[in-house]
């Protein structure tokens, strides 16, 4: 009869103690999945390429994650970047001298364009030669660090 009460203390004690550790793990917010075979295991996480000051320092999960972790695998690491790449980069980006997005586009989409950049507090003479797709990933990061967003 002892035997079975102590059992059930200890049944009990761990049963609580799982119920903690789950409760204290749904509180750590973060976007980090864990991935793993028999022999190995990893984890991926998502781009961060702006976030408020408040979001930092990030999950202790993702921290622990980065701190354990024997490599890392970046979709582009611009810091190992040759400077041939980025001068490409910048050709496919950006029409040549002479050239602007007033050939490319309809007037009226020139007309939204020039009014998003004014109401941004930027000049249109700063965006017309990106090339549309360029011009689509800068407004939003312009507008994201107007909002406070850091891009460290």
């Amino acid at each position: 009869m002892f035997r079975s009460i102590i059992r059930i203390r200890i049944a009990a004690g761990i049963l609580v103690a799982l119920m903690l550790s789950v409760q204290a793990y749904g509180q750590d917010k973060h976007f980090l999945w864990r991935v793993q075979s028999k022999t190995k295991s990893g984890f991926i996480l998502g781009s961060i390429h702006l976030m408020k000051e408040e979001h930092y320092p990030l999950s202790r999960m993702i921290e622990n994650a980065f701190k354990h972790s024997q490599s890392l695998a970046v979709e582009v690491n611009i810091n190992e970047m040759d400077p041939g790449t980025l001068q490409r980069l910048a050709a496919e980006a950006f029409y040549p001298p002479g050239d602007s997005l007033e050939k490319h586009l309809s007037p009226s989409a020139v007309t939204l364009v020039r009014k998003q950049t004014e109401a941004m507090g930027m000049e249109f003479e700063f965006v017309k030669r990106q090339k549309p797709w360029f011009l689509a990933t800068t407004l939003p990061a312009v507008a994201l660090l107007k909002a406070g967003y850091d891009p460290r």
